[in-house]
Protein backbone atom coordinates (compact mmCIF):
# COMPACT_ATOMS: atom_id res chain seq x y z
CA UNK A 1 0.00 0.00 0.00
CA UNK A 2 1.52 3.33 -0.98
CA UNK A 3 2.50 5.91 1.53
CA UNK A 4 2.32 9.58 1.42
CA UNK A 5 4.66 12.24 0.74
CA UNK A 6 3.92 15.72 -0.30
CA UNK A 7 2.39 19.03 0.69
CA UNK A 8 -0.41 21.17 -0.45
CA UNK A 9 -0.75 24.82 -1.08
CA UNK A 10 1.51 26.53 -3.40
CA UNK A 11 4.42 28.81 -2.87
CA UNK A 12 6.87 30.43 -5.14
CA UNK A 13 10.13 28.60 -5.49
CA UNK A 14 13.34 29.13 -7.12
CA UNK A 15 15.49 26.96 -9.12
CA UNK A 16 19.13 27.01 -8.56
CA UNK A 17 21.02 26.29 -11.61
CA UNK A 18 24.24 27.76 -10.33
CA UNK A 19 27.23 27.29 -12.45
CA UNK A 20 25.41 25.82 -15.39
CA UNK A 21 27.77 28.10 -17.19
CA UNK A 22 30.01 26.53 -19.70
CA UNK A 23 28.57 23.08 -19.13
CA UNK A 24 25.08 23.99 -20.24
CA UNK A 25 26.32 26.14 -23.01
CA UNK A 26 28.62 23.40 -24.08
CA UNK A 27 26.28 20.49 -24.03
CA UNK A 28 23.87 22.05 -25.19
CA UNK A 29 18.61 20.02 11.08
CA UNK A 30 18.07 18.30 14.90
CA UNK A 31 15.87 16.30 13.22
CA UNK A 32 15.26 13.09 15.07
CA UNK A 33 12.76 10.93 13.35
CA UNK A 34 9.37 11.12 14.96
CA UNK A 35 7.54 7.93 15.42
CA UNK A 36 5.40 7.12 12.49
CA UNK A 37 4.68 4.55 9.89
CA UNK A 38 4.20 6.53 6.75
CA UNK A 39 5.77 5.63 3.49
CA UNK A 40 5.18 5.78 -0.18
CA UNK A 41 4.33 2.33 -1.30
CA UNK A 42 3.42 0.52 -4.43
CA UNK A 43 0.28 1.81 -5.97
CA UNK A 44 -0.66 2.39 -9.53
CA UNK A 45 0.04 5.89 -10.50
CA UNK A 46 -1.33 8.33 -12.87
CA UNK A 47 0.19 11.06 -14.85
CA UNK A 48 -0.04 14.72 -15.26
CA UNK A 49 2.43 17.48 -15.73
CA UNK A 50 2.78 20.91 -14.35
CA UNK A 51 4.06 24.12 -15.75
CA UNK A 52 7.68 24.51 -16.56
CA UNK A 53 10.57 25.31 -14.36
CA UNK A 54 14.14 26.16 -14.98
CA UNK A 55 16.84 28.61 -14.34
CA UNK A 56 17.24 32.05 -15.74
CA UNK A 57 20.85 33.13 -15.99
CA UNK A 58 21.95 36.55 -14.97
CA UNK A 59 25.17 36.88 -16.86
CA UNK A 60 27.57 37.05 -13.93
CA UNK A 61 31.16 38.04 -13.97
CA UNK A 62 32.36 34.48 -13.68
CA UNK A 63 29.87 33.06 -16.10
CA UNK A 64 27.69 31.66 -13.32
CA UNK A 65 24.14 31.33 -14.39
CA UNK A 66 21.49 32.94 -12.24
CA UNK A 67 18.62 30.79 -11.12
CA UNK A 68 14.88 30.93 -10.75
CA UNK A 69 12.45 28.12 -11.43
CA UNK A 70 8.91 26.94 -11.40
CA UNK A 71 6.24 29.47 -10.66
CA UNK A 72 8.68 32.36 -10.69
CA UNK A 73 10.43 31.88 -13.94
CA UNK A 74 9.08 29.09 -15.97
CA UNK A 75 11.76 28.97 -18.53
CA UNK A 76 13.98 26.35 -19.97
CA UNK A 77 17.69 26.39 -20.51
CA UNK A 78 18.65 26.39 -24.10
CA UNK A 79 21.66 24.60 -25.38
CA UNK A 80 24.41 26.75 -26.75
CA UNK A 81 24.73 30.27 -25.46
CA UNK A 82 24.10 33.44 -27.30
CA UNK A 83 25.99 36.64 -26.76
CA UNK A 84 24.66 37.91 -23.48
CA UNK A 85 24.04 41.17 -21.84
CA UNK A 86 25.44 40.14 -18.48
CA UNK A 87 27.45 42.64 -16.49
CA UNK A 88 30.77 41.24 -17.57
CA UNK A 89 30.18 38.49 -19.98
CA UNK A 90 30.66 35.07 -18.55
CA UNK A 91 29.99 31.80 -20.23
CA UNK A 92 26.35 30.95 -19.90
CA UNK A 93 23.52 29.93 -22.14
CA UNK A 94 20.62 32.14 -22.87
CA UNK A 95 17.30 31.13 -21.38
CA UNK A 96 13.92 31.66 -22.84
CA UNK A 97 10.77 31.81 -20.72
CA UNK A 98 8.31 29.11 -21.58
CA UNK A 99 5.24 31.09 -20.72
CA UNK A 100 6.14 34.73 -20.81
CA UNK A 101 8.83 37.19 -21.69
CA UNK A 102 12.41 36.18 -22.36
CA UNK A 103 14.47 35.60 -19.28
CA UNK A 104 17.73 37.35 -19.92
CA UNK A 105 20.98 36.09 -21.25
CA UNK A 106 24.34 34.98 -20.01
CA UNK A 107 27.61 35.32 -21.81
CA UNK A 108 28.96 33.71 -24.88
CA UNK A 109 28.10 30.11 -25.56
CA UNK A 110 30.37 27.16 -25.77
CA UNK A 111 31.04 24.72 -28.51
CA UNK A 112 31.63 21.31 -26.92
CA UNK A 113 29.07 18.80 -28.06
CA UNK A 114 27.68 15.99 -25.94
CA UNK A 115 28.62 12.62 -27.36
CA UNK A 116 26.19 9.73 -27.52
CA UNK A 117 22.72 9.52 -26.02
CA UNK A 118 21.89 11.50 -22.91
CA UNK A 119 21.59 9.02 -20.04
CA UNK A 120 18.76 10.19 -17.81
CA UNK A 121 18.16 8.59 -14.38
CA UNK A 122 14.77 9.15 -12.68
CA UNK A 123 15.65 8.76 -8.96
CA UNK A 124 13.39 8.64 -5.89
CA UNK A 125 10.72 6.70 -4.05
CA UNK A 126 7.34 5.51 -5.30
CA UNK A 127 6.66 8.91 -6.80
CA UNK A 128 9.25 7.78 -9.28
CA UNK A 129 8.68 4.04 -9.24
CA UNK A 130 4.95 3.52 -9.51
CA UNK A 131 3.32 6.54 -11.12
CA UNK A 132 3.08 7.66 -14.70
CA UNK A 133 5.32 10.67 -14.85
CA UNK A 134 8.23 8.80 -16.45
CA UNK A 135 6.07 7.56 -19.30
CA UNK A 136 4.61 11.03 -19.75
CA UNK A 137 8.04 12.60 -19.75
CA UNK A 138 9.31 10.09 -22.27
CA UNK A 139 6.43 10.90 -24.59
CA UNK A 140 6.92 14.65 -24.23
CA UNK A 141 10.58 14.32 -25.13
CA UNK A 142 9.86 12.13 -28.12
CA UNK A 143 7.19 14.51 -29.38
CA UNK A 144 9.63 17.41 -29.09
CA UNK A 145 12.20 15.54 -31.13
CA UNK A 146 14.44 14.87 -28.13
CA UNK A 147 15.09 11.28 -29.06
CA UNK A 148 18.79 11.02 -28.27
CA UNK A 149 18.01 9.82 -24.75
CA UNK A 150 18.32 6.68 -22.68
CA UNK A 151 16.56 6.30 -19.34
CA UNK A 152 18.85 4.38 -16.97
CA UNK A 153 18.61 2.63 -13.59
CA UNK A 154 18.52 -0.80 -11.98
CA UNK A 155 14.72 -0.93 -11.87
CA UNK A 156 12.36 -1.51 -14.77
CA UNK A 157 9.00 -0.75 -13.18
CA UNK A 158 6.26 0.77 -15.27
CA UNK A 159 3.50 1.29 -12.70
CA UNK A 160 1.36 3.33 -15.02
CA UNK A 161 -2.27 2.46 -15.59
CA UNK A 162 -2.72 5.37 -17.95
CA UNK A 163 -0.99 3.69 -20.85
CA UNK A 164 2.59 4.05 -22.01
CA UNK A 165 4.21 4.73 -25.36
CA UNK A 166 5.31 1.61 -27.19
CA UNK A 167 8.86 2.91 -27.21
CA UNK A 168 8.90 3.77 -23.49
CA UNK A 169 12.16 3.00 -21.72
CA UNK A 170 11.19 1.83 -18.17
CA UNK A 171 14.68 1.94 -16.65
CA UNK A 172 14.72 3.99 -13.45
CA UNK A 173 16.02 4.16 -9.88
CA UNK A 174 12.69 4.47 -8.06
CA UNK A 175 12.32 2.64 -4.73
CA UNK A 176 8.90 2.50 -3.10
CA UNK A 177 8.74 3.39 0.62
CA UNK A 178 12.35 4.51 0.67
CA UNK A 179 13.37 6.96 3.40
CA UNK A 180 16.35 8.67 1.83
CA UNK A 181 17.73 9.77 5.22
CA UNK A 182 18.55 6.09 5.80
CA UNK A 183 21.16 6.29 3.09
CA UNK A 184 23.57 7.60 5.73
CA UNK A 185 22.48 5.12 8.41
CA UNK A 186 22.77 1.36 8.72
CA UNK A 187 20.20 -1.39 8.99
CA UNK A 188 17.04 0.63 8.61
CA UNK A 189 13.98 -1.06 7.19
CA UNK A 190 11.70 0.85 4.85
CA UNK A 191 8.59 2.53 6.14
CA UNK A 192 6.10 0.25 4.43
CA UNK A 193 4.81 -2.96 5.92
CA UNK A 194 5.83 -6.10 4.08
CA UNK A 195 9.13 -4.91 2.70
CA UNK A 196 12.16 -6.66 4.17
CA UNK A 197 15.08 -5.03 2.41
CA UNK A 198 17.39 -2.87 4.48
CA UNK A 199 18.05 0.65 3.30
CA UNK A 200 21.51 1.95 4.09
CA UNK A 201 24.66 3.38 2.59
CA UNK A 202 25.34 0.19 0.63
CA UNK A 203 22.49 1.20 -1.65
CA UNK A 204 24.70 3.89 -3.12
CA UNK A 205 26.90 1.20 -4.61
CA UNK A 206 23.97 -0.96 -5.64
CA UNK A 207 22.26 1.89 -7.45
CA UNK A 208 25.19 3.67 -9.04
CA UNK A 209 28.29 1.50 -9.40
CA UNK A 210 27.18 0.21 -12.78
CA UNK A 211 25.51 3.41 -13.92
CA UNK A 212 26.94 6.60 -15.34
CA UNK A 213 24.02 9.00 -15.81
CA UNK A 214 24.47 12.38 -17.46
CA UNK A 215 21.26 13.79 -15.96
CA UNK A 216 19.56 12.76 -12.70
CA UNK A 217 15.97 13.74 -11.92
CA UNK A 218 15.72 13.36 -8.12
CA UNK A 219 12.43 13.56 -6.21
CA UNK A 220 13.31 12.22 -2.76
CA UNK A 221 12.12 13.04 0.78
CA UNK A 222 8.39 12.37 0.81
CA UNK A 223 8.61 9.39 3.14
CA UNK A 224 11.14 11.23 5.29
CA UNK A 225 8.76 14.15 5.75
CA UNK A 226 5.92 11.74 6.44
CA UNK A 227 7.94 9.97 9.14
CA UNK A 228 9.29 13.04 10.88
CA UNK A 229 12.77 13.44 9.44
CA UNK A 230 13.86 17.05 9.02
CA UNK A 231 15.71 18.93 6.32
CA UNK A 232 19.16 18.49 7.85
CA UNK A 233 19.04 14.71 7.63
CA UNK A 234 17.43 14.69 4.22
CA UNK A 235 19.95 17.11 2.75
CA UNK A 236 22.83 15.09 4.21
CA UNK A 237 21.46 12.13 2.28
CA UNK A 238 21.21 14.25 -0.87
CA UNK A 239 24.89 15.09 -0.45
CA UNK A 240 25.85 11.42 -0.11
CA UNK A 241 23.99 10.68 -3.33
CA UNK A 242 25.57 13.62 -5.12
CA UNK A 243 29.08 12.63 -4.03
CA UNK A 244 28.56 9.09 -5.27
CA UNK A 245 27.16 10.26 -8.57
CA UNK A 246 30.16 12.49 -9.15
CA UNK A 247 32.51 9.56 -8.70
CA UNK A 248 30.71 7.94 -11.61
CA UNK A 249 30.45 11.05 -13.78
CA UNK A 250 32.26 14.23 -12.77
CA UNK A 251 29.96 16.20 -15.09
CA UNK A 252 26.64 14.79 -13.92
CA UNK A 253 23.82 17.32 -13.87
CA UNK A 254 21.49 16.96 -10.89
CA UNK A 255 17.94 18.26 -11.18
CA UNK A 256 16.50 18.15 -7.67
CA UNK A 257 12.79 18.57 -7.01
CA UNK A 258 11.16 20.64 -4.36
CA UNK A 259 8.78 17.83 -3.48
CA UNK A 260 5.10 17.78 -4.32
CA UNK A 261 2.53 18.26 -1.53
CA UNK A 262 1.24 15.31 0.51
CA UNK A 263 -1.65 14.82 2.91
CA UNK A 264 -1.83 11.15 3.97
CA UNK A 265 -3.74 11.98 7.17
CA UNK A 266 -4.47 14.85 9.55
CA UNK A 267 -1.96 13.95 12.27
CA UNK A 268 0.63 16.51 11.15
CA UNK A 269 0.92 19.71 9.22
CA UNK A 270 2.48 18.03 6.23
CA UNK A 271 2.29 21.16 4.19
CA UNK A 272 4.57 23.00 6.63
CA UNK A 273 6.93 20.04 6.86
CA UNK A 274 7.28 19.77 3.11
CA UNK A 275 7.78 23.49 2.79
CA UNK A 276 10.55 23.36 5.39
CA UNK A 277 12.42 20.89 3.21
CA UNK A 278 11.65 22.69 -0.01
CA UNK A 279 12.79 26.04 1.40
CA UNK A 280 16.14 24.52 2.38
CA UNK A 281 16.87 22.93 -0.98
CA UNK A 282 17.90 26.07 -2.91
CA UNK A 283 20.70 26.94 -0.49
CA UNK A 284 21.89 23.35 -0.45
CA UNK A 285 21.97 23.38 -4.21
CA UNK A 286 23.85 26.68 -4.28
CA UNK A 287 26.44 25.36 -1.82
CA UNK A 288 27.07 22.18 -3.77
CA UNK A 289 26.69 23.18 -7.39
CA UNK A 290 29.80 23.46 -9.54
CA UNK A 291 30.49 24.60 -13.06
CA UNK A 292 31.27 21.06 -14.14
CA UNK A 293 28.41 19.42 -12.25
CA UNK A 294 25.57 21.90 -11.79
CA UNK A 295 22.53 21.42 -9.56
CA UNK A 296 19.20 22.78 -10.77
CA UNK A 297 16.25 23.10 -8.39
CA UNK A 298 12.93 22.27 -10.00
CA UNK A 299 9.79 23.50 -8.27
CA UNK A 300 7.41 20.57 -8.31
CA UNK A 301 5.40 22.01 -5.39
CA UNK A 302 3.99 25.21 -6.82
CA UNK A 303 0.77 24.66 -8.73
CA UNK A 304 0.36 21.09 -7.48
CA UNK A 305 -2.86 20.51 -5.53
CA UNK A 306 -3.33 17.42 -3.36
CA UNK A 307 -7.11 17.40 -3.73
CA UNK A 308 -7.01 17.26 -7.50
CA UNK A 309 -3.57 15.95 -8.40
CA UNK A 310 -3.08 13.08 -5.94
CA UNK A 311 -4.81 9.76 -5.62
CA UNK A 312 -7.19 9.12 -2.72
CA UNK A 313 -4.24 8.21 -0.50
CA UNK A 314 -3.18 11.86 -0.56
CA UNK A 315 0.34 10.92 -1.56
CA UNK A 316 0.68 9.42 -5.00
CA UNK A 317 0.03 11.45 -8.13
CA UNK A 318 -2.97 10.60 -10.26
CA UNK A 319 -2.82 11.04 -14.04
CA UNK A 320 -3.20 14.79 -13.74
CA UNK A 321 -0.53 15.06 -11.08
CA UNK A 322 1.83 12.82 -13.01
CA UNK A 323 1.49 14.99 -16.07
CA UNK A 324 2.33 18.09 -14.04
CA UNK A 325 5.48 16.45 -12.73
CA UNK A 326 6.48 15.32 -16.20
CA UNK A 327 5.97 18.78 -17.64
CA UNK A 328 8.18 20.41 -15.01
CA UNK A 329 10.97 17.92 -15.63
CA UNK A 330 10.59 18.40 -19.36
CA UNK A 331 10.81 22.18 -19.11
CA UNK A 332 13.92 21.84 -16.95
CA UNK A 333 15.94 19.52 -19.14
CA UNK A 334 14.77 19.91 -22.72
CA UNK A 335 17.16 22.74 -23.47
CA UNK A 336 20.14 20.49 -22.78
CA UNK A 337 19.11 17.72 -25.11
Amino acid sequence: MPRRSFLTSSFGTRVLALALASVIAACSNSDSPASGTGGIGNSPGGTSAMGGSVATPSGGSAGVAGTTVGGQASGSVTSGGSAGAGPSGGAGGSVAGSGGSPAGAGGSGGSVAHKGPWKIMPLGDSTTAVVCYRAKLWQKLQTAGKTNIDFVGTEKSVGCSDGVPTTFDPDNEGHSCYIVSNIINLGMKPSCTGLDYMSDSTDLARWFDNQMPDIVLMHFGTNDVWNGYGPTQILAAYKAILDKLRTRNANVKLFVAQIIPLAPDTSKDYDALAKALNNAIPQWASDNSTAASPIVVVDQFTGYVVATDNQVDGVHPNPTGSDKIAQKWFDAIQGLL
